[in-house]
């Protein structure tokens, strides 16, 4: 009891002593302090120099439940302040505030009676070899991580030198005058990830970060080591790889050895920093390779027997022959006559091709297209000359012949065997004569309107017993597994992960992810059981270009290593057991899921006798689709990220109840009830209310079920009360109806378990209006929402990955989350899915095909392969993004050059525009045009950015001149005469306009920012425009402040940044809203992130944290600091945990607006331009309490357009301006 109080209290006298705000040290534990007896306790503590970020001193404060209070102020310079406190029994909390701001709550002390010495330091020692015990080795290693030998004296003043001191060393903390300055190195990552576990690449990034008190502090030289175990690691041996470079780079690509597959690799960073002195981190990183994608010989892929279901083989012979042009069968593939695919022979282009086509009912769109030219040398050779195309359907295969010869395969399996409607189809003037077969193999299949669908919703269920084949301890044991489908693997009845709806989203024909669990502390001496639940997740079951396969199935494989050395492996092969009779008997991420309680197998992934209807499994390595490309998981799994309870429930009608949560999600939900036998429940999830109190879900897309999308259903099982989990789907809601009890569940039996990728937050924001921080806020919540695996537009209603949307919220995006790894699996799917000739779709992936050649390519959705990659770079500072994706750029780049409008550079194309608009100018006709010109000259632009970056030279001259064509086109067809009016007087082209640099002066990109400006302050009467509100959609969204603030026109930007009347981004704050909404009014989806793409330019010039475009600045190696204010904010603070340290700026503005107070942090081994604002060049600067003109680490650089400009050091700044 006594040692937990004791650590604090040390912990707050380094704190003081060191004179920081270590929020990462304070935050210790959960619980408040309980007192049960009388005690006193006794410490001191000195202040070596004023504490640079407070302005008014701090606080240590204790507080009793009863009220009783103690404080203490702790700002008196050079001053011993000893503290007596006695302590009542009671409940206690410790704070420290500044300037009456709760900074940090210091909790779960529990004391006893006893008095404590703050000179005893019996709890700051540590186990620095990580052997389990502190003992003398822990002196050795110490030694070994700072890279040279200390003297160690009694640096915690307890009276000896021993073991204690070392490790105060070790752990940058002294007492002493002389060391009031500490360099930690932090955040050692492999791949972007913390100790990633099962990793398939080759040369993964290492990065690692530099953090100091110091100013001006930085890296000269790094040195990393990697070990091949640890042992070897904690001997000094660095047998895998020892490289040093003279650099000031946080980060590389392992470079080394080739890596083996399942191996463990120990290693750390060395940095030598500007005093030469050598500084190691306190504790060792790791990384485990997985299999490197190869399962082995003796591994395959199971799925379950009795799930087997009716295998229609269908055969379409079509007797054609081409009169003119074109000449096609269309047939339906959707039971309410929604979805066609038409096979068409073309001869338009001076060649016979194989156009297959699809049609979603927006529009027709092409697989695609394939030249028979081996089959019709010419167009002679086709036009007059009967031919026979046989269609075959066989386990969602489409398989096309000609002649009896393959030309084509297609998997699209959502609906199988189901050709229903053939009709003859041609073009306009076009010619044919067709006459057409249809048969069923399966004489029992019936081709009918309302036919069943034959798909295997229900959850298969695996398992396999084995004993332990070794007498000696299991040194590790790693399990394998991915699915086709979704997997929840067990060992011994045991969960091996708590990952969601694993294996990830991807393009299956591409690239399959598989997860690696380690099992070792859950396997049992003698017998065990592995076992697996496959749903059908992301693999089939969805809308049209969202399934792959027909089987699911699951594919694994566990690995035991003992301590002798020997393995034992355990592989998915027909010895395994299945049912698809278990109580899950429907999941489909789009209808939901039904659990039949009734048809629960107790202890079904547990040890004991083999169960009735369980059968061998089916060994099918094919699973209607060739998953071969396996990959390990290179990004963080979907996980629980908290866990909520509904704060309300509603009785709309007898047996309904409508359970409220507090915010609007994504995710689950785990209930405990119970109810008579047979009684069916059933769950429905909406993000709004009908008028009269029942979940609304009429405006969701019926792709898969209409009414019943967003459904989920329990049957009881009547034994008692039951706890049940829907984790086989995720829904979009706040509002949750239960149908079919008499009474309702109480709140405290439902739990809302909210569900997105494991992402590490790093950037934070707070303001002294409450409306926009809750506006931020709920911007992180809708990005949760739709992190999930890939990203996602809304997890309500279409749950598809649209380009658009992931490209303008990347920026935002990216300051809010580590989510480099999501985008580039995003990147991945996108190349994986663009055509041959360039075309990127505007969603991926496409169910295993490849992006249509269509007449119009979306733009500005497309345009991701290029924006986002580049957003990634300038954020994190990794080039392999680039370098990835450059083949694909170029390919995009090059077929918008290609396909422009008789060569003049005007795009003829678009199919969203300026989507979800109040002025909508620009998403039809000679708008989309306008967005098409502006969108092709600034991708090509960043192209020819990216390529100079990748030492390609000639490529960036040639993208630039394209790029400049383009500019021109948008110039010479869509201003007036003076050069500066848009034809189509919108918001958004004004935006595009200025930020792409599609104005080739600077002049007039001002005027352009003016005349912008107008149209906000004044508004559209004839049009319906409200004055000071913004009418720009999808593509405006994200721009259009910095085109306003950037070019002085900070009245505008703080009008549309602080409006709460509709049309705003605040507005749907007012009424309630918790996450952003796709429109700007109460409608459709309300959990859209790309409306919360505002907050890019909230962190990059309100709270003044801006990445340079630079390709050595790259990461935040050197950035802006841009605090901006204006309009009602008094207060506004914002941090950044970027690639390359913690950043954090905050201004206050005092009431009458003549103070700027500004409090920033600069990371050790980065530098800033920094460009306050102020009135005059007659503005009275301080830092530090001095003129800013004796700052160490500030350089004066100039006074332009209201900012006063220096270049800054690392380290941690206070200004202050005073405008005269």
């Amino acid at each position: 009891m006594r040692k937990k109080l004791l650590l604090i209290l040390i912990t707050v006298l380094m704190l003081l002593n060191n004179c920081l705000l270590a929020e990462g040290i304070l935050c210790l534990a959960n619980e408040k302090s309980v007192v049960a007896e009388e005690c006193t306790v006794n410490f001191s503590y000195t202040v070596e120099k004023p504490l640079p970020m407070f302005s008014g001193g701090a606080k240590l404060i204790v507080t009793r439940d009863d009220g009783w209070r103690n404080t203490r102020l702790i700002n008196e310079t050079g001053t011993t302040v000893d503290v007596s406190l006695t302590l009542q029994p009671g409940i206690y909390t410790i704070k420290l505030e500044r300037d009456g701001y709760l900074n940090n709550i210091i909790e779960n002390i529990i004391v006893d009676n006893r008095d404590l010495d703050l000179g005893n330091y019996d709890l700051v020692c540590g186990d620095i070899n990580n052997d389990g015990i502190v003992d003398k080795l822990d002196l050795i290693a110490t030694r070994r991580f700072l890279g040279k030998e200390y003297i160690v004296t009694d640096l915690n003043a307890d009276g000896t030198t021993d073991l204690l001191d070392t490790i105060m060393i070790a752990q940058n903390y002294t007492r002493t005058a002389h060391h009031t300055e500490y360099t930690n190195i932090t955040d050692l990552m492999c791949d972007m990830r913390p100790d990633p576990l099962g990793i398939d690449i080759a040369s993964p990034y290492l990065s690692w970060k530099l953090s100091s008190t110091e100013r001006g502090q930085k890296q000269t030289a790094f040195r990393i080591v990697v070990s091949s175990s640890l042992e070897n690691f904690n001997n000094g041996n660095y047998d895998v790889w020892d490289y040093t470079e003279e650099s000031s780079s946080m980060g590389l690509n392992y470079a080394g050895p080739a890596l083996t597959p399942r191996s463990e690799y120990y290693w750390t960073v060395f940095v030598t920093d500007k005093d030469g002195n050598i500084i190691a981190p306190n504790t060792v990183a790791r990384f485990e390779t997985a299999l490197f994608g190869d399962f082995g010989d003796a591994n395959h892929w199971i799925s379950a027997e009795n799930a087997a279901f009716q295998n229609t083989t269908s055969t379409l012979n079509i007797d054609m022959t081409l009169d003119n042009i074109a000449v096609g069968v269309t047939f339906c593939q959707s039971d309410d006559y929604t979805k066609y695919l038409m096979w068409q022979i073309n001869v338009s282009t001076g060649k016979v091709m194989f156009r297959p086509h699809y049609y979603t009912g927006s529009g027709w769109g092409l697989f695609a297209e394939k030249d028979i030219s081996d089959i019709f040398p010419s167009v002679k050779d086709c036009i007059g000359v009967p031919f026979v195309m046989t269609i075959k359907t066989n386990n969602g295969t489409i398989e096309t012949y000609i002649n009896n010869k393959l030309i084509h395969t297609l998997n699209n399996p959502t609906y199988v065997g189901r050709i229903g409607a053939p009709e003859l189809y041609l073009g306009g003037g076009e010619k044919g004569s067709i006459a057409w077969s249809l048969y069923d193999e399966n004489d029992d299949f019936v081709y009918s309107k309302n036919q069943e669908q034959l798909m295997p919703y229900s959850a298969q269920l695996f398992r396999k017993s084995f004993i332990l084949n070794n007498t000696t301890s299991v040194e590790k044991a790693r399990l394998y597994v991915t699915a086709a489908g979704c997997h929840e693997m067990y060992m011994n009845g045991i969960r091996c992960s708590d990952d969601y709806l694993a294996p990830g989203k991807s393009d299956y024909t591409t690239e399959l992810y598989y997860q690696t669990y380690d099992v070792t502390d859950i396997l049992l001496s003698g017998e065990n059981t592995i076992a697996g639940q496959v749903g059908v997740g992301w693999y089939n079951g969805g809308p049209i270009g969202s399934s792959y396969g027909m089987n699911l199935g699951l594919k694994a494989k566990l690995i035991i290593t003992y301590a002798d050395g020997s393995e034992q492996v355990i592989d998915t092969d027909g010895s395994w057991l299945s049912t698809k009779d278990g109580p899950v008997t429907v999941n489909r991420l789009y209808t939901g899921q039904t659990i039949d309680s009734r048809k629960n197998i107790d202890k079904w992934n547990e040890n004991g006798s083999t169960f009735a209807g369980w059968g061998k499994v089916k060994v099918n390595d094919g699973i209607g689709l060739k998953l071969d490309n396996l990959v390990g998981e290179n990004t963080m799994p979907i996980r629980a990220i908290r866990e909520v309870h509904p704060v309300e429930v509603t009785n709309p009608a007898e047996k309904v109840f409508v359970y409220k949560f507090p915010t609007n999600m994504a995710g689950t939900v785990r209930v405990t009830a119970s109810a008579p036998k047979d009684t069916a429940i059933n769950f429905k999830y909406a993000e709004m209310l009908t008028a009269s109190g029942y979940a609304d879900i009429s405006w969701m897309c019926p792709y898969e079920g209409g009414d019943q999308n967003g459904r989920d259903n329990y049957i009881f099982s009547g034994t008692g009360e039951e706890t049940f989990e829907f984790s086989l789907v995720f829904h979009g809601f706040q509002y949750m109806e239960i149908t079919g009890l008499d009474e309702a569940i109480p709140l405290e039996n439902i739990t809302g378990i909210v569900l997105s990728t494991d992402s590490e937050r790093i950037g934070y924001f707070e303001s002294s209006n409450e409306i926009l921080t809750k506006y931020v806020e709920n911007t992180v919540r809708s990005q949760e929402s739709n992190f999930m695996g890939a990203i996602m537009d809304c997890p309500s209603r279409e749950k598809n990955n649209w380009t658009g949307d992931a490209q303008g919220f990347s920026s935002t995006g990216t300051y809010l989350f580590n989510c480099y790894n999501i985008y580039r699996g995003f990147q991945e799917m996108t190349l994986s899915v663009q055509n041959d000739n360039g075309v990127v779709p505007e969603i991926v992936p496409l169910g295993g095909i490849k992006s249509p050649d269509a007449t119009k390519t979306p733009s500005a959705w497309s345009d991701c392969i290029i924006i986002i990659p580049w957003n990634l770079y300038n954020q994190y500072g990794n080039n392999d993004i680039l370098e990835m994706s450059y083949d694909g750029m170029k390919k995009w780049a090059d077929y918008l050059i290609r396909t422009c409008a008789d060569d003049n550079y005007v795009r003829l194309d678009g199919w969203y525009g300026d989507h979800v608009p109040v002025d909508r100018r620009l998403v039809d006709g000679e708008g989309l045009q306008l967005v098409g010109t502006a969108f092709s000259s600034y991708s090509i632009g960043i192209l020819s950015k990216i390529a100079n970056i990748l030492g390609k030279t000639e490529d960036a001259a040639y993208y630039k001149a394209e790029s400049e064509k383009f500019a021109a086109a948008w110039r010479n067809t869509y201003l007036l005469e003076d050069s500066i009016t848009c034809k189509i007087d919108a918001q958004s082209a004004y935006v595009m306009g200025i930020y792409f640099d599609l104005y080739d002066t600077e002049e007039k990109k001002q005027k352009a920012s003016d005349h912008l400006a107008k149209l906000i302050r004044e508004g559209n009467a004839e049009l319906g425009f409200e004055p000071g509100c913004m009418t720009v959609g999808f593509i405006g969204f994200p721009l259009v402040q910095y085109t306003l603030s950037r070019y002085d026109n900070l009245d505008e930007a703080f009008t549309i940044l602080e409006q709460t009347k509709y049309p705003s981004i605040l507005y749907p704050v007012t009424q309630g809203a918790t996450t952003t909404w796709e429109h700007y009014a109460k409608e459709a989806s309300l959990n859209h992130f790309m409306s919360g793409s505002f907050t890019a330019w909230i962190f990059s010039d309100l709270v003044g944290i801006s990445h340079e475009y630079a390709a050595e600045n790259a990461g935040y190696r050197h950035f802006v600091l841009r605090p901006t204010y204006g309009g009602s904010l008094t207060h506004v603070k914002g941090s950044l945990n970027s690639q390359s340290g913690l950043i954090k700026s905050e201004w206050n503005l005092s009431e009458d607006g003549k103070v700027f107070n500004y409090d920033c942090t600069v990371p050790a081994n980065t530098s800033a331009t920094l460009m306050l604002p102020v009135e005059s060049e007659n503005a009275m600067i301080t830092e530090g309490g001095k003129d800013i003109s004796l700052s160490d680490g500030v350089e004066f650089v100039k006074y332009e357009n209201g900012r006063a400009i220096y270049e800054i050091t690392s380290g941690v700044y206070h200004f202050v301006v005073t405008n005269k």
